[in-house]
């Protein structure tokens, strides 16, 4: 049997791999995140307001990485005057699916530099998201989507925690002009601050005035929130639909969908199941 330096015996692939489920069974449970028992009523009030619905006669479609950073939106992208990528981070397959259909994106994110990869109907800035800028490396979602009124555009939004405060103070108004949104909530476990809920609540409050949940999946990266029986992932990819334009009724979809993939492929996903919850706070 072959020894390893200093005498020790290589493991087997058996022990490897076996070694290799322990730490990842200590891992997710490292990762469970007992909520206090009254943050229940509250985050049940937020996950209330993401009811999904379906838009008639709109299928499905990914967009992006098979991975994280791929998300899933409706098949409706004809005639769009531009996107809004807000938080792109090194992976850029969203805004380049979306860029080889024609169609310009506007980026922004202040953590990089610079771009991985090119388009020709890429423009970036390195500028911060935010709902009062104070810096010139920041810039006010509320101006951006100024500029577009009366045009028609979808928006992207992964700014890591930061989409409750600026979607909270912008005027709903100033949505109009978008067909289709794509959000990436964070850190459901901070609903135990009241002031965190409170902030949150009237972010969804703004996208509810004019949208409507259409697709909701798990980020299985994120920490499990474990409450009254549920278990619940911190970070959600959320698509909104526009319901000035799509006719939305209820549906009876269970989530993850086909188009669904794994943030992480080497960890299971969070099953959502119809991702509705009534005033008891009862999943269905």
């Amino acid at each position: 049997m072959p020894l390893a330096k200093g005498n020790r015996i290589n493991p087997s692939p058996v022990d490897q791999f076996l070694n290799r489920v322990i730490s990842y069974l200590v891992y997710r449970w490292n990762q469970r995140v007992q909520l206090k028992p009254e943050a229940h009523g509250p985050l049940m009030d937020l996950l209330a307001l993401l009811k999904p619905m379906q838009a008639r006669s709109q299928r499905k479609i990914r967009i992006g990485s098979n991975r994280d950073g791929g998300y899933v939106m409706l098949d409706d992208f004809a005639k769009l005057d531009g996107a809004f990528s807000l938080g792109v981070g090194r992976d850029i397959s969203w805004d380049y699916a979306i860029a080889e259909r024609g169609i310009p994106v506007w980026q922004y994110d202040h953590t990089i530099d610079a771009l991985p990869k090119m388009h020709p109907h890429f423009h970036f800035a390195p500028r911060k998201i935010v709902s009062q800028s104070s810096s010139p490396n920041e810039i006010e979602l509320a101006s951006l989507l100024k500029k577009w009124t009366g045009k028609q555009i979808i928006m992207k939004m992964d700014i890591e925690g930061d989409e409750w405060e600026v979607l909270s103070r912008l005027d709903s108004h100033l949505l109009a002009s978008c067909r289709q949104l794509v959000i990436e909530f964070h850190d459901f476990l901070s609903v135990e601050n009241p002031a965190w809920h409170d902030r949150a609540r009237q972010a969804l409050l703004v996208l509810g005035n004019d949208f409507s949940v259409v697709h909701v999946h798990a980020n299985n990266i994120s920490k499990h929130i474990v409450s009254h029986g549920l278990t619940l992932p911190d970070g959600l990819e959320v698509t909104f639909a526009n319901r000035l334009r799509y006719q939305l009724e209820p549906t009876d979809e269970t989530f993850p969908g086909p188009n669904d993939r794994k943030n992480n492929p080497y960890f299971p996903d969070f099953h959502l199941g119809r991702f509705q919850f009534g005033l008891e706070g009862e999943k269905k």
